[in-house]
């Protein structure tokens, strides 16, 4: 095992320890090896290994026989054969030197390639010797080999391939121009704008561009095409003519700002490169005695140091012309294209020495750059250039210098670990690639020359570990030195033999550039004219960030080119701040370590913890929710409370019943923090018993009776409940002893004869009020303790954004083991407001919902999406025949559960506008709710799931492992305090204390670690982002995957499992499960689950495999799981086709809302992957398409496509098979699959494909 980095030293160690343990079960014959492990096999590989090693260490003796002398061959002697593809022997002889020999499949391997092998194993065992605790990583394997030399030029070449630079700069252009953009992209275009003080003779200055253009091909070059190739063609002569604008003139502001700008417009004109002419100028006059020339030049035909080079020979030769006297211009001995020409004729044996180091530096899949994005990265990569100038003071310059000169090292090193570090500390990852530029023009002749020389180096780091800046600068160091020494390998040719994972949406290999000059930009006198550069960094590509720095003597100059599609210029500004921040830290002590820099400053710590978080309200503290019932009572004591069908209560009915229920609970020793356990159908007594454990001093554990037996078992033997009230009929769903039960229906006469006035009030605001089990990571749920207060304070303060009253009606949908309906019951009940206790059909059928949302004038709705999104299609299902939709009374739609996806209410938005509609994130463990947002038509056009801000005596904070606030747009762990915070967990102490920790920055407050993952807003804002974890909403039920995946693996047959959240049909989230088993149907599986755990805990799809996929570190390998299957899954029914045309149609609707491509008749709907959601379609498409009304019971009572298929007969009666149109699955070709068929094509494809667009052929397919 290689992993973690180790020296030679450690490596030597381990091989030891796996050697000796070979040699203890050395008499275990290989061949029996091979079967008892059954590895996968191939006919074109050894098992278990392809290389071997053989070491002998003693002389072979020789054997002297009458008349026959027996003595060891040498290895040497070439009679060998080969074992494996690769053998490696090592001998010591008599004189104790060391021998090696390689032998080798001439199949596989050129000997030209083991020689080369051999040489650098020699060079690395020499690195060993000298140093044997060096780094793996950092081990010489002898010298990079030197290119040949560049031959001198000859004639001035008329026409010349492109170099790899220019041919990626030229596929770009061709593949971009009305594809991606109406015209040529102009990213590439280099602005070179020079501030010009003094008198400008405009024709001297046009006269001097053009001697210098005569001098150098590369500037008379346009690039055309020819047989589908990229050409450079040469022209022999031409002639700029340097455009001139008076901004005094033209009405324009008249100041080098807008004289810049004008400047920087101008290199925004795209250049035909086959027609245009790759240079041109523009001078800018400010008056008399000041102007601003603007030269655009390609980067295709020029580099940074070209552009140099142009100022330079520009000013030299109009200082000699105005002067009367002959420029003093080096003599050039080549052209660009001479070098492109030599570039080109480098074989692969003379490019080996480079291309083995990148290969090895570059090994496996790099880690793409997350930082935090303002605007979701597209598709199709596409780039706005924007930019942002800053400085850091001459005494931080000064100390990060005298830093270098410390470390031995440069500048360069130095900046390059700050910036490093800054983009670890906001991507939150360990791996950072960045790239940076080098000039390359090592080659004689080539450092006068014009032309894009310079090439790109990739530097890629590793920061785990929290390192110390001075070890991360001496990393830095070593990485660029290497890169440095091997960066003469052309970057394309290297992303060609490299052939990394396409991704359109990014640059090859790394998307951040790093530059640093150490020289400050430099005045240069043009005879009477003084000119100075003015930096942009533009036109140097399409990074997400392109940063460059420059030395001099007032310090530091930073200059950020970004991606404006992309990011906000307040999150690159902020990005900026920090960086300085980061520096001024780690030039002060570079012995602080990486991650314990504090970025915020005292400003932005402050809006943080304060602004944002000043949710101070006040709120009856001295009150249960029961006594705020009770005065509600008062209020309205004769307006109806609870409804559930036709059975109505009123106020004063339910606390009379409730205070009834609870002098019977008390006799029976019923008090503060006693728990009480509730199982009982849904109905208006069910809200009467819950109140009553209250009203005893009690607190509630609700217990749905469709659990499974074990779940209920469990839970009730973990509380330790010993009171539980149910009914008769429901007695026999919990299966564990209790001390006292309480039967509604036996013992009904007996709390009849109890008094209807209030029992002595037992419980405080501090006692508890209810347990709520959530789903547990170690495969047991967990017990959540919520106090009086945590409800009382959310409901009523004064600072609350509803305004509830007595007149709404809400409606209490969801299961009261879900603390949804907490919100539900107590926000109408504690307001004077109806209670509807929906019905469970009532609550599965969207259209018995919608309709009992009309009937009973509901106001207030809260749903999770999942179950919102089925009500919209129910309630917008007449649109396209224009049938107005229902009308409804509805005042606030609230959101809970699980992540909002805003876009989906744009159609319910338009049909009732006067609904406000609300996110709230919210915990368990943090009481309901915690945060809020109205979502308007921004937040719908954005579709971002933006959560909002803390509620009232509530505050939130994103903060990273350790509990440091993060910055801005930095994605982090929600942590949540304030009044909702809960007790704790039932029974966990331990998990108790990891979860629920004290404030580093507020003395007193208890925070709670959520797990979930946000980032802040500008505004304060969060947008939540997912999980952490393992844990996650399906449904708006919380999941713990570990929980589902233990057991899984308590199946007799099951040998491992994984579990996964994944998107499985379009935007909904649905668990998905793998499992490596031996004889197992998903039926079984599912049935196994079933008697476990509640159906939204039982996956959607499953993936029967051989072995799950494993990293280099033996955990399963997540991202190497394959997308599920949509054929039909291994279920123990057989298959069967449809055989009547009812049959056809609803094996097609099937197919397409279930995502499966093969389903027969005797097919259960819930064992193919189907869910309660998901049959309100089926039943919605089966309306559509037969025009046939049937109830959602009907597939829950027949769950085959036979069954549902006899019903559906059964209510239409027999229908004629040319009436029924049967539903095709959709081709769901789009964009986006048409960019990944393009993005599999290999080079030789792409090439093809190109060469056809130019010749103006027409493509199909």
């Amino acid at each position: 095992d290689l992993s973690g980095g180790p020296s030679f030293r450690e490596l030597v160690g381990r091989v030891r320890e796996v050697t000796l343990g070979g040699y203890e079960h050395q008499d275990l014959p290989f061949e029996k090896l091979v079967e008892e492990l059954q590895p996968e096999r191939s006919m074109s590989r050894n098992p278990l290994f392809q290389v071997m090693f053989m070491l002998q260490n003693a002389p072979g003796q020789a054997l002297e026989l009458s008349g026959l002398s027996l003595s060891s061959m040498g290895s040497e002697s070439g009679m060998i054969p080969v074992r494996s593809d690769l053998d490696l022997y090592v001998w010591e002889d008599d004189s104790g030197e060391i021998n090696c020999l390689f032998v080798y499949n001439t199949d596989l391997f050129e000997a030209a390639r083991i020689a080369r092998m051999s040489e650098r194993f020699v060079g690395l065992v020499e690195s060993i010797v000298c140093d044997p605790d060096v780094a793996l990583a950092d081990l010489e394997m002898g010298g990079r080999g030197a290119l040949p030399g560049l031959p001198a030029g000859g004639q001035e070449q008329r026409a010349a391939p492109l170099s790899y630079h220019q041919e990626r700069l030229w596929f770009i252009d061709q593949f971009e121009s009305g594809n991606v953009y109406e015209t040529s992209p102009v990213y590439h275009n280099l602005p070179l704008i020079l501030h010009l003080s003094g008198a400008v003779d405009r024709e001297e200055l046009e006269a001097s561009l053009n001697v210098v253009m005569a001098r150098h091909a590369a500037l008379r070059t346009r690039v055309d095409s020819e047989g589908g190739q990229g050409l450079q063609v040469v022209s022999p002569r031409e002639t700029l003519q340097l455009k001139e604008v008076d901004l005094a003139e033209t009405g324009e502001r008249v100041s080098l700002d807008r004289a810049v700008e004008l400047g920087l417009a101008e290199a925004q004109q795209p250049f035909v490169l086959a027609r245009d002419l790759l240079i041109r100028g523009t001078l800018f006059r400010l008056g008399e005695e000041e102007s601003v020339l603007a030269v655009s030049v390609h980067h295709i035909v020029a580099d940074k140091e070209s552009l140099r080079l142009l100022v330079e020979e520009v000013g030299e030769v109009y200082a000699a012309r105005t002067a009367g006297c002959a420029a003093q211009l080096p003599e050039l001995g080549l052209q660009y294209a001479d070098y492109t020409e030599w570039q080109r004729g480098l074989s692969a044996e003379e490019l080996d020495g480079l291309l083995f180091y990148w290969r090895w530096q570059l090994r496996g899949k790099l880690q793409a750059l997350e930082l935090p994005e303002d605007r979701a990265r597209p598709a199709v990569h596409t780039y706005s250039a924007a930019r942002l100038s800053f400085s850091l003071n001459e005494g931080l310059a000064g100390r990060l210098k005298a830093l270098s000169e410390r470390a031995g090292t440069d500048l360069f090193a130095v900046v390059l670990a700050g910036f490093k570090t800054l983009l670890h500390r906001y991507a939150r990852q360990d791996e950072i690639v960045v790239g940076t530029s080098e000039a390359c023009r090592e080659q004689r002749g080539t450092e006068a020359v014009v032309g894009p020389f310079a090439n790109l180096v990739v530097l890629r780091s590793d920061l785990s570990g929290n390192p110390r800046f001075r070890d991360l600068i001496e990393q830095m160091a070593k990485t660029v030195g290497q890169a440095r020494a091997h960066r003469e390998m052309p970057f394309d040719k290297l992303v060609q033999e490299l052939k990394p994972e396409k991704d359109m949406s990014r640059t090859a290999l790394f998307d951040v550039l790093f530059e640093l000059a150490e020289s400050e930009t430099r005045k240069l006198q043009m005879g009477g004219v003084e000119a100075r550069v003015v930096e942009t960094n533009l036109g140097y590509g399409k990074y997400d960030l392109n940063l460059s720095m420059r030395g001099g003597g007032a310090g530091l100059s930073g200059s950020v080119v970004y991606n404006a599609d992309i990011y906000e210029a307040a999150t690159v500004g902020q990005m900026m701040r920090h960086f300085e921040v980061l520096l001024e830290a780690v030039a002060g002590d570079p012995e602080r370590r990486i991650d314990d820099i504090t970025l915020l400053s005292e400003a932005e710590e402050r809006q943080q913890l304060g602004e944002w978080n000043a949710t101070g309200a006040t709120y009856p503290e001295d009150k249960t929710i029961h006594q705020l019932f009770e005065e509600q009572v008062e209020r309205t004591p004769h307006q109806t409370a609870v409804v559930y069908g036709e059975t109505g209560l009123t106020y004063r009915e339910v606390d009379e019943r409730a205070n009834q229920l609870a002098h019977h609970l008390q006799q029976l020793g019923v008090g503060p923090d006693t728990l009480v356990g509730l199982c009982l159908d849904r109905s208006a007594e069910m809200i009467v018993v819950l109140l009553s454990v209250l009203k005893a001093g009690g607190a509630y554990l609700p217990l749905d009776p469709a659990y499974p037996e074990e779940r209920l078992r469990f839970m009730v033997e973990d509380s330790g409940v010993s009171h539980l009230i149910t009914t008769a009929a429901l007695q026999a769903k919990i299966p564990a002893q209790v001390r006292a039960l309480i039967l509604l229906d036996r013992d009904g006469e007996r709390i009849a004869a109890q008094p209807e006035a209030a029992p002595r009030a037992k419980a405080s605001p501090d006692n508890l009020a209810y347990v709520i089990y959530t789903s547990g990571s170690t495969g047991k749920p967990k017990g959540v303790l919520l106090e009086h207060r945590n409800v009382v304070r959310l409901m009523m303060n004064d600072k609350l954004q509803f305004s509830f009253n007595a007149q709404d009606v809400w409606t209490m949908f969801h299961s009261y083991c879900f603390d949804f309906s907490v919100w539900e019951m107590y926000g109408a009940l504690l307001y004077g407001g109806k209670l509807v206790v929906v019905p469970e059909p009532v609550a599965k059928d969207p259209g018995l919902f919608l309709e009992l949302l009309r009937e009973q004038r509901v106001t207030v709705l809260n749903q999770t999406p999942s179950a919102f999104d089925s009500l919209v299609r129910q309630a917008l299902a007449g649109a396209e025949s224009e049938l107005a939709p229902p009308d409804l009374a509805l005042r606030y739609v609230i959101f809970g559960g699980e992540a909002l996806h805003p876009v989906q209410l744009q159609e319910w938005k338009t049909a009732y506008p006067a609904a406000k509609l609300i996110n709230m994130y919210g915990i368990t463990e943090t009481t309901v709710h915690v945060t809020f947002k109205e979502i308007s038509d921004r937040e719908i056009a954005e579709n971002v799931s933006n959560i909002g801000r803390p509620l009232p005596t509530t505050t939130t904070y994103i903060m990273d492992e350790k509990l440091r606030l993060l910055p801005v747009g930095v994605p982090g762990e929600v942590c949540v305090g304030g009044g909702g915070v809960s007790r704790g967990y039932l029974g966990r102490e331990e998990l108790t204390r990891a979860k629920f920790v004290s404030n580093p920055y507020k003395a007193g407050e208890r925070l709670y670690r959520s797990g979930d993952l946000a980032k802040l807003l500008p505004s304060g804002e969060l947008v939540y982002l997912g999980r952490m974890d393992d844990q996650v909403q399906i449904r708006g039920f919380r999941v713990e995957l570990g929980e589902v995946r233990s057991r899984l693996l308590e199946h007799p047959q099951v040998g491992e499992a994984e579990v996964i959240a994944r998107k499985v049909r379009g935007e909904a989230v649905e668990l998905v499960a793998y499992v490596a088993a031996a004889d197992v149907s998903v039926t079984a599986l599912r049935e196994h689950l079933g008697r476990a755990l509640p159906y939204y805990m039982v996956p959607t799809a499953f993936v029967l495999l051989e072995r799950l996929p494993l990293t280099a570190n033996g955990k399963v390998d997540r991202r190497a799981l394959p997308e599920p299957d949509e054929s039909r899954p291994e279920l123990e029914t057989r298959y069967v086709a449809p055989g009547t045309a009812v049959e056809e149609v609803l094996v097609g609707i099937w197919q397409e809302v279930l995502g499966v491509e093969r389903v027969g008749v005797a097919d259960n709907f819930f064992e193919l992957g189907g869910h309660s959601l998901l049959a309100t379609q089926v039943v919605s498409r089966l309306r559509e398409a037969l025009q046939v009304e049937v109830p959602l019971r009907s597939l829950f009572e027949q769950p085959t496509v036979a069954g549902l298929a006899l019903a559906v007969t059964q209510r239409q009666g027999e229908l004629k098979d040319n009436d029924i149109n049967p539903i095709k699955r959709t081709n769901r070709g789009n964009a986006e699959q048409l960019l990944a068929r393009l993005d599999q094509l290999s080079d030789e494809e792409v090439n093809s494909l190109l060469s056809n667009v130019l010749s103006g052929k027409e493509l199909n397919g």
